[in-house]
């Protein structure tokens, strides 16, 4: 049987498009402070409430007597709350019972109290009395309230964050060693018996840098990427909460609802408060407010609507502290609002959505009817300059629908955002993209987060991508198994007719590690097909089962056989014997000839290693368009040209506002492709099967924010099948915190490449190898003990040394000479260059071809060597098999 639904590739016209729409009722709440003498009386307060206004819930932070009777018969919901010098006295029942007696049965329930708290934020407050007494005295309420007859108030208890000994990444959260088990289980689990929300405090506000200030305030960015889930974070609050639910899940208590009893943001401060301003109150409580009423909830918890309460109603005259403390509020005494935060009624009281504010602002989408192509060249393109894409990937919040219409409507936009929508050119993409006023996609990487519907064009098609490191992987089986390679073409897969029904059907199922890798296994047999859009190859271990295939698509599908491949997506494949080579000698002469440098000077390397890009250093470039276009050409080259990945990156770093020397730069790379025009990468038959990484790390390297840069180059058997050169999302406090963080990149993609072997049945000659030239990363790999030295990194140092204590992956330090991911984080001089590039298996055409057994050179084994790392792989003249000029054997005990 076939692993898909469907044997054939099916293109269908979308005729229906069904929007899911936000829930209509409000989950917002608002913490009633009187720390004032200026405010109206409670009364008016209920009244203006009910009134005017969507919230339907107040927290008080005492059970005042006046308010609680002032909330009678308004159906608002309100929470009272035990102060926290109470608790002690409270975990006596006759006191809890008294306590009840006083502040709930005058006021229950014609008053609608739905919660009691007790104490709030006890855990900061280092008060040990009141720690340890805390789950007792809210048991001893619960039980009050139970005898007074009372059963339908829930207890719980405000938490601040600071109770998170780790949260970051957000599916890493951990409680605080020592209040987890003591603390916080019984009280988990007090809640999870009565039913009851766990309380939490989050304020972004408290965690304000301008350098992740859009991340906080709910504006574009890049977002926080997530390793151990691929997620991408496109705000702090949602973070924030799943570093929460993470801590929770890691004690078993992933089923007790989450509360957000306090949030929000000072709409002025003291003048060291710079971020407590009018404006940025304004954004993060409008955005707050319309994310929690969509019902969308977080990456982690998707799908819910998390009750949550604003700090605060008024702006309270008295507070002690900074200015910030008494600017809190939402309005002011007499009822005006402080800002727009989209909860005001319209008219006669109709609970309406919030309307977008007034804007000119424009959205870059796709012009109707470009052709598949072309979404996919402005798709790739996008994601390679730096546009976080990961939102658009599986298990991404904007995966779906998953057409390459609206994802590349999404990355065409983003792109357009992050450059500031000030430059139409932003939105050219070669004459296939048009502006509009029309918001294309609700909460487009929480693009202000308008409340309005999605919009969407109806004439949407699927068209599957196959991934470039499945291709290698796949062209890698090839050429060692001596496969046959076939490629075929669908006739008509973008013809598309009228439709007089609807017409639903699933997508068809891919591996699950590439939906685009198609397989049919028939006992040692097996069939592959990797799907491009319309382009197909098939390959396999039995011919007559590539045949059948072919005419089976052939009785369907109106398809040219194109036989044996040569020519794939722009990609030149050549075979002579044991060996394949794939090069773009074509597309470079077209791309050299565009910028009038066919017949310019060649240069040795991409970069000159004098160079220090910044983006503060040189005069404005004049024609930042033919830069972008120059560069977008540079990361096709890349797929089969991985010595100048480093270059790319780095240049496209400075794709929003080019200077001179960047452009320099960039005519350098294009001049170093006139010089190795011919350059292809190489696949040639190997007789190891074993899985090699090398990463590796420039500490700091960023001249602007002093970043490091990672990268990591993958070997399967002697071919190399992925690498991957980034600059890293967060400043590294050492080089050994740069180096591991290298190190987690690479062994996620090692994980990932083993589950898509695993998924066709091949299977590995032995563990996965990861070779990184830092001793102290290498160590603290194998080491089983964590250092206080390393906290920072702690998450990073679990991920990889969980996969090495469960023997997923082995780690070995090796010398910096023969560490060919060098080549992927900085510019080298000519010689170390060539000697890395050939490394890669990156050569001329004609040569390789020439060349079906590679040599190896013992001048450069003689100056390799590696320390010895706890029963890791050892670099030795001793060996048992090759790669990359290197001798790799397991160490004997």
């Amino acid at each position: 049987m076939w692993s898909t639904r469907s044997s054939g590739l099916v293109v269908l016209q979308a005729s229906l498009l069904i929007l899911r729409f936000a829930a209509t009722t409000s989950a917002i709440g608002v913490n009633y402070g009187t720390i004032a003498n200026n405010l109206p009386k409670p009364a008016e307060v209920a009244n203006f409430l009910k009134t005017k206004t969507t919230i339907d819930a107040i927290k008080l932070f005492d059970a005042n007597p006046e308010i609680l009777r002032a909330f009678a018969n308004t159906n608002i919901s309100v929470t009272v709350s035990v102060g926290n010098g109470d608790i002690p006295a409270l975990v006596q029942l006759p006191a809890a019972k008294n306590w009840v007696a006083a502040n709930i049965v005058p006021f229950y329930p014609s008053t609608k109290i739905i919660r009691v708290v007790v104490g709030n934020e006890i855990m900061q407050s280092a008060n040990k009395d009141w720690i340890y007494n805390l789950v007792p005295a809210m048991k001893s309420i619960n039980n009050a309230l139970i005898e007074a007859g009372i059963k339908d108030i829930k207890i719980s208890t405000p938490n601040t964050l600071g109770f998170l000994g780790v949260s970051e990444p957000p599916s890493a959260g951990k409680f605080r060693e020592g209040y987890d088990k003591d603390i916080i289980a019984p009280m988990l689990e007090f809640l999870r018996e009565t039913k009851s929300a766990f309380m939490i405090n989050p304020y972004p506000y408290f965690n304000y840098a301008d350098s992740i200030s859009d991340y906080i305030l709910f504006k574009p960015n890049k977002g926080v990427y997530d390793p151990n889930t691929r997620i991408t974070y496109s705000n702090m609050f949602d973070a924030q909460i799943d570093a929460v639910y993470s801590a929770m899940r890691a004690l078993g208590y992933s089923d007790v609802p989450i509360v957000v009893a306090e949030t929000g943001w000072p709409s002025a401060g003291d003048p060291r408060e710079s971020s407590a301003t009018v404006d940025n109150a304004a954004s993060f409580n409008w955005n707050l407010i319309q994310k929690v009423n969509s019902g969308k909830g977080t990456p982690l918890m998707p799908n819910k609507q998390f009750e949550t309460y604003i700090f605060a109603l008024f702006n309270e005259n008295q507070k002690p502290g900074a200015t910030s403390e008494r600017n809190f509020g939402l309005f002011k005494q007499d009822f005006t609002p402080v800002y727009d935060a989209g909860i005001m009624l319209n008219g006669a009281g109709a609970k309406t959505q919030p309307q977008p504010q007034p804007t000119d602002k424009k959205f870059c989408v796709p012009i109707p009817n470009t052709n598949p192509q072309s979404l996919q060249g402005n798709l790739d393109w996008v994601c390679s300059q730096g546009i976080d894409c990961a939102p658009i990937q599986p298990g991404g919040s904007c995966f779906e629908p998953n057409t390459l219409w609206s994802h590349a409507q999404y990355a065409m936009n983003a792109y357009y955002a992050l450059k500031g929508r000030r430059d139409d050119n932003d939105c050219h993409f070669k004459q296939t993209a048009l502006l509009t006023t029309n918001n294309p996609i609700l909460d487009m990487v929480n693009e202000d987060i308008y409340a309005m519907a999605a919009v969407f064009t109806p004439k949407e098609t699927f068209s599957p991508v196959v991934k470039a490191a499945t291709i290698r992987i796949v062209l890698n089986l090839v050429v060692v198994h001596d496969w046959k390679l076939r490629q075929v073409d669908i006739n008509n897969a973008f013809l598309n007719g009228e439709l007089t029904e609807t017409v639903y059907m699933p997508q068809p199922e891919g591996a699950k590690s590439d939906t685009s890798l198609f397989f049919k296994q028939n006992g040692n047999d097996v069939v592959i097909l990797l799907i491009y859009v319309d382009d197909i190859i098939v390959t396999g271990s039995n011919n007559i089962e590539i045949e059948q295939l072919v005419q089976d698509l052939s009785s369907t599908f109106a398809l040219k056989d194109l036989g044996q491949l040569n020519f794939f997506l722009g990609i030149e494949v050549t075979r002579n014997g044991n060996t394949l080579v794939l090069s773009q000698t074509k597309y470079l002469k077209e791309l050299l000839a565009k910028f009038d440098l066919h017949n310019c000077n060649g240069a040795d390397t991409p970069l000159a290693t004098t160079d220090k890009l910044s983006k503060f250093m040189g005069t404005k470039y004049s024609d930042p368009t033919q830069y972008r276009s120059a560069i977008g050409g540079l990361q096709y080259v890349v797929l089969t040209r991985p010595e100048i990945a480093y270059a790319v990156n780095k240049l496209s770093q400075f794709m929003a506002s080019p200077l001179q020397p960047h452009w320099l730069a960039c005519k350098r790379v294009l001049r170093y492709l006139k010089e190795t025009v011919d350059y292809g990468l190489s696949f040639r038959k190997s007789y190891s099967f074993d899985l090699i990484a090398y990463s590796d790390a420039d500490w700091g390297s960023d001249p602007n924010d002093r970043r490091s840069t990672s990268g990591y180059c993958i070997y399967l058997g002697d071919n190399l099948v992925s690498w991957s050169s980034k600059k890293q999302s967060v400043v590294s406090k050492s080089s050994a915190e740069s180096e591991y963080r290298a190190m987690a990149l690479a062994c996620a993609e090692i994980t990932w490449i083993c589950s898509v072997l695993k998924e066709i049945n091949v299977k590995l000659s032995c563990t996965p190898l990861l070779l990184s030239d830092s001793t102290s990363a290498a160590a603290i790999a194998t080491n089983p003990v964590l250092h206080s030295k390393t906290k920072h990194i702690e998450i990073d140092i679990h991920f990889v040394r969980d996969m090495v204590e469960k023997k997923e992956v082995e780690v070995a330090f090796v010398s910096s000479n023969d560490q060919i991911a060098d080549v992927l984080t900085k510019p080298l001089t000519y010689p170390t260059f060539s000697f890395f590039r050939n490394k890669l298996k990156v050569s001329s055409r004609d040569l390789s071809l020439r060349r079906n057994v590679e040599i190896l050179n013992e001048a450069e084994l003689e100056s390799s060597h590696v320390g010895v790392l706890d029963g890791a792989y050892l670099l030795t003249k001793d060996v048992t098999h090759t790669r990359n000029g290197l001798r790799i054997t397991r160490e004997m005990d």
